[in-house]
């Protein structure tokens, strides 16, 4: 029994790992972090605000771009506001969850550059 759990867990793991695809922000991160030569708050600090900029701006790209195709369609009154409302929805979200990452423990500054990231992917998805 021990050797079939372990043996599960071995394939598990080995299965997350195949799956996961570090993304450009990871990437940037790994890059800002190494490049700084050794890891304190404020480099986290630091790399967490370069990285959550690029986020931005794809969000802002990738916003755009899904906005545009939407443009395309007839229905497009109706997609269009529900762009805008689950984008304004994200908005508070993001803000009031790293608000509290903050408040118990964590870098906001951080949780900040993993949420606009996740953002970013998913707007990436619509354009795709």
């Amino acid at each position: 029994m021990k050797k079939l759990t372990l043996l599960a867990c071995l394939l598990i793991t080995a299965v997350s790992s195949s799956v996961y695809a570090e993304s450009k922000y990871d990437t940037e991160y790994g890059k800002c972090t190494d490049a700084a030569g050794t890891m304190n708050n404020g480099v986290m600090a630091s790399c967490s605000e370069a990285v959550s900029d690029i986020a931005k701006k794809d969000i802002n790209t990738y916003y755009k771009k899904v906005e545009t195709s939407l443009n395309e369609r007839e229905d497009k009154a109706e997609l269009l506001a529900k762009l805008e409302t689950s984008q304004k929805a994200w908005i508070q979200y993001r803000n009031a969850h790293c608000s509290l990452s903050e408040m118990i423990g964590a870098h906001e500054v951080y949780c900040l550059m993993l949420v606009n990231s996740q953002r970013a992917e998913e707007l990436k998805s619509l354009t795709e």
